[in-house]
């Protein structure tokens, strides 16, 4: 995501792109387009990588916590906005299940909510101020319905990290020690390898930049009382 005053970020670049109409049909140009209009929204912020390569005008990379993976940006916009066509809802609602037809009235809802939260863009499809309603041969453009795949993923991200954050969360990490199954035989490479692949490695780097331990104030209280005056523990 994008910091305030720096770009509006991955995510934001190509769910701006969504709502506005950008027409990716998956060739070199606008492939080399997105990149730039990502490259210039998200250079300068370390996760970012420039493309290398004979297809580098087109490609950018992520450095994630277990590597850094490249990208071709072509089709990015298009698989974002990959959300449910007119026709096939009214279809589904017409003529589908019980099931189905709850299933999209809840989606209906989860959209409801999105704009409620602040999330306050046009449909997906919804042509912004100035765009035509046809593409440059001449056909319609598609609306589409509902929510870019972007904003699905951010709004249920927040719900599971407000779950999360509402209880008090214990973690048991399996890893295998070596990979022959045999009895004690501890694998440095293999072990570190499971470590960085499952987020071990940079979950303890955050811990690191705050306060990893926190206990309760009253029970804090209780325990350290006694090194105060009686004023200060009052």
């Amino acid at each position: 995501q994008g910091e305030p005053g720096k770009g509006l970020g991955l995510f934001g670049v190509i769910n701006d792109r969504s709502r506005c109409g950008f027409e990716d049909n998956g060739d070199k140009n606008t492939g080399t387009a997105l990149a730039d209009t990502i490259a210039g929204s998200c250079t300068g912020h370390p996760a970012f990588r420039r493309g290398a390569g004979r297809d580098a005008s087109r490609v950018f990379g992520v450095k994630h916590f277990a590597g850094e993976v490249f990208y071709e940006a072509a089709l990015f916009v298009r698989k974002n906005a990959s959300a449910h066509r007119p026709d096939i809802v009214s279809f589904l609602r017409e003529k589908g299940s019980s099931f189905v037809r709850e299933f999209l009235e809840s989606d209906e809802q989860k959209t409801e909510g999105l704009s409620a939260a602040g999330d306050t863009s046009k449909p997906i499809g919804s042509p912004a101020a100035g765009t035509p309603s046809t593409d440059k041969a001449g056909r319609p453009r598609r609306k589409l319905f509902g929510r870019t795949l972007i904003s699905v993923f951010q709004q249920e991200l927040n719900e599971l990290c407000s779950a999360l954050e509402a209880r008090s969360c214990r973690h048991v990490r399996c890893l295998r020690p070596n990979d022959d199954q045999a009895p004690l035989v501890f694998d440095d490479g293999s072990m570190l390898r499971q470590c960085r692949y499952s987020g071990l490695l940079e979950a303890t780097r955050i811990r690191r930049q705050g306060y990893a331990h926190r206990r309760v104030l009253r029970g804090f209280a209780a325990r350290y009382a006694l090194l105060l005056n009686s004023r200060e523990a009052r």
